[in-house]
Formats: structure tokens, sequence, C-alpha cells
């Protein structure tokens, strides 16, 4: 069986020299962090921030193929079961938050890290396009509010109960919980490519509902008054 680990402090200085908490260690200059999200809602709320029913509902109609479970004959599964899931992961990411990161929230939204430039590019324009794409320098977040995970958060839940799911190789940090500097030592180490060179699916969770700065030409449409329950329909990923 899995277990949650974390990094030891005497590896601290690893690719975060001269880096205070808050701000991001100089490893991860050039990363950002992108989210997509239904341009008619909040980009910053979350499917789980709603009642279990009306969650469950959601889930069935805007990604009823998500889950472990097994699948019917057009491929959906027991959404009850993928909250279940979500419910659990989102716990356990809360719980193990390294020192430092204070959620401000039940559960996070979700973000892909990445310093690929033409995904970076690609996300911008289509932000800029009115895509529905957020897209933020991580040199300008505030990391007291973020955790990561090498690659999809409940399949590294899952990990720590012996299960492999929803992660396409195995790894020392799966099953971790990291913090910025956690981060840039992981990418000074490991690299940001899977063993076969296909980008590794690094996933950042944002704990607070503050707004982002984002990259010009990304900025998400300023919600209306009549926006309670347009936010309530959103975390369309997660």
């Amino acid at each position: 069986m899995g277990m949650t680990t974390k990094f030891s402090q005497s590896q601290e200085k690893d690719g975060a020299v001269g880096s205070k908490f808050g701000q991001q260690p100089d490893a991860l200059d050039g990363f950002y962090v992108i989210r997509g999200y239904d341009p008619e809602i909040d980009p910053l709320s979350s499917v789980m921030d709603l009642p279990k029913d009306e969650a469950v509902a959601l889930m069935e109609k805007i990604h009823p193929h998500r889950g472990i479970g097994v699948a019917d004959a057009n491929g959906n599964r027991d959404q009850q079961l993928y909250h279940a899931d979500r419910q659990q992961t989102d716990s356990w990411l809360r719980d193990n938050a390294p020192d430092g990161v204070k959620p401000e929230r039940e559960n996070p939204t979700f973000f892909r890290v990445t310093n690929d430039p033409a995904v970076v590019k690609q996300a911008i324009e289509d932000g800029a396009a009115g895509k529905g794409v957020m897209v933020a320098a991580v040199k300008d977040l505030d990391m007291s509010h973020w955790s990561f995970t090498f690659d999809d958060s409940m399949g590294n839940f899952f990990s720590t109960k012996g299960k492999s799911v929803f992660l396409e190789d195995k790894h020392d940090l799966h099953g971790t919980v990291m913090d910025a500097k956690d981060l840039a030592k992981a990418v000074t180490h490991h690299g940001t490519d899977l063993p076969d060179g296909k980008p590794r699916a690094i996933e950042g969770q944002y704990w607070s509902k503050t707004p982002l700065k984002t990259v010009p030409g990304s900025e998400p449409p300023k919600q209306t008054a009549s926006a309670p329950k347009q936010q309530a329909k959103s975390g369309l990923r997660k």
C-alpha cells in the first residue's frame, strides 16, 4: 500500500535558492498555469462547491464518462462514485498541503502547469479568442494558495491506496502533495517529461477564490450580478 510523502527539509535549497515562500522559486521561471472553463461562468468556481445532488446531476451532464468504475455501453460511469472519489481526493490534498500553503476553500480549482512555449502560446490565443482559457505566469502567483502534484491529483490519491489509475507511469513523487519549492526541486531533478518523451501532466491546485493576475489576452470575463447560479456550474474539468 502506498503512503503520502513529503520532501525532507534538508532538501529545501534545491532549485529554490534566493526565494521565499509566497514567491515562486527560480527553477519555476518560465512556467505558467492554464485552466479551461465555460466563458459564461466563474472560472474559479468548482462543481464540488455545490450540494451533492446538484453536483452529481451536473457531472452526469458535463462529463458522464469520468471515473474509475465500470462504463456502460455508452462509455458513461457512475457519477455518484466519481463525486465520492473527487471528495476524498480534495480532502486528501487539503489535509496534506505542505506547511505554508493556506487553503481558503474546501475544494480547489485545477490548473495545468507547463513551461512549453507552444502550449502557452496556444492557450493565450484561445483565451484572446474568447474560448474560455485563462493563463497566469507562475511568477505572478501567491504560492501560499497553491499546491501541486506530479500528474493527476486523483491518480496521486489512489496511488496511496495501492491503486494505479489516471497515471501514465510510476514515479517516486506520486502520492506527494507539493508546494512551490517542492515542485521546483521536482522539475529540476526529474524534468517535465514522461519516460516516453510526452509532457508530464503536472497539476496545480488553487485554494483561493481571489482573481489571478492573468496574462494579457487571457483575462476571464467579468461576472455579472446574476452570477451565483452560473458560478455554481463551474469546475467543468474537475
